[in-house]
């Protein structure tokens, strides 16, 4: 605030002090992100860590009052009980899912993944998924110069997920098959995305076969 005030040549003396607002208080000023459904896009296609943070504080603010990662993380844990999975079986520390303490199993994922497709909200996810092959990077996303030319482009709509010595993929083929591949703990690290394709090839060309 003090920044944007020395910015705008406002000349600001005194002590700034961060408390709760008045409920007298004047509003001068609001702006409100897209709606969840839009931001999907650039949160999901283009792996932004940053919206990953920012969302589990925001449900920590809207379920438990509290806009921290601890609460936020309580509302996570509470919605994977709420779909049938056991959260006593994961680790989760973060949002985003960079921390190397956060554990998950590919099963518990493909289970989730599998489960939520009875939502209302799952045809916005879905296609927040990057789209194999698909050049559009709004579209593509994270895996718009894997898989092309292959049975799997246009057809596997997955998340990509890589730190140092881990690397995933996790997501559909068509809407007929769930697949969640982790690989970790790994040296080299040229052919590891190689082999996550070559899984969701084979996947893909299954799944055309039995159509």
């Amino acid at each position: 605030m003090k920044q944007s005030l020395k910015e705008e040549g406002i000349q600001f003396k005194g002590d700034m002090l961060l408390q709760k607002t008045p409920d007298d208080a004047s509003l001068l000023i609001e702006k409100k992100s897209m709606p969840l459904s839009e931001l999907l896009i650039p949160f999901m296609k283009l792996s932004n860590n940053g919206h990953a943070e920012l969302l589990v504080k925001e449900m920590g603010k809207v379920k438990k009052k509290e806009g921290s990662w601890e609460a936020g993380l309580e509302v996570m844990n509470d919605f994977l009980e709420e779909v049938g999975l056991d959260s006593e079986e994961m680790r989760l520390r973060d949002g985003s899912g960079i921390s190397h303490v956060s554990l998950i199993k590919p099963n518990q994922l493909s289970d989730y993944l599998y489960r939520i497709q009875t939502k209302n909200w799952f045809e916005e996810f879905h296609y927040s998924l990057p789209i194999a092959g698909d050049a559009d990077r709004f579209e593509g996303g994270t895996l718009r110069y894997r898989m092309r030319d292959t049975a799997a482009e246009q057809v596997v709509h997955a998340k990509t997920g890589s730190l140092t010595g881990v690397s995933s993929l996790s997501g559909y083929v068509d809407n007929s098959l769930v697949f969640s591949i982790m690989l970790n703990q790994y040296v080299e690290e040229d052919d590891i995305k190689d082999i996550e394709d070559e899984v969701a090839v084979v996947l893909a060309s299954y799944a055309e076969e039995k159509q």
